[in-house]
């Protein structure tokens, strides 16, 4: 599991983010495509679910092999920042292997600017 920051995002434009998966051993690229859902869900400092992100609405693909690709409308990266502060998010990856195995990839935070243009 990854534990740290994302990359900051800005409330004023889509948030797209990649991420690349390999193999700890030999360094090869992983297939993470045969999964059954990818969650990524975004909560304010008090824990209250702001955002989620899943395989199944569209907002993860896999554009090539062991490449992640996360995308928020901008729309939705304004809804976070409804006083139109700057705030940092917490953020939890979750891949669902099979029925049974869920597997924590990434916990950190995000970073949201207001990007000031609305």
């Amino acid at each position: 599991m990854l534990v740290g920051p994302f990359p900051a995002a800005s409330s004023a434009a889509t948030w797209l983010e990649q991420i690349e998966f390999r193999d700890a051993e030999d360094d090869s690229l992983l297939d993470l495509s045969t999964a059954l859902e990818v969650t990524i869900l975004i909560q304010d400092a008090s824990g209250v679910d702001m955002l989620s992100l899943t395989m199944s609405n569209g907002d993860i693909v896999f554009p090539s092999l062991g490449i992640m690709e996360i995308r928020a409308e901008k729309g939705a990266m304004q809804n976070l920042l409804v006083d139109e502060r700057s705030k940092t998010f917490n953020l939890g990856l979750v891949i669902q292997t099979n029925e049974d195995d869920f597997v924590q990839i990434w916990l950190g935070t995000l970073p949201v600017l207001n990007g000031v243009v609305r």
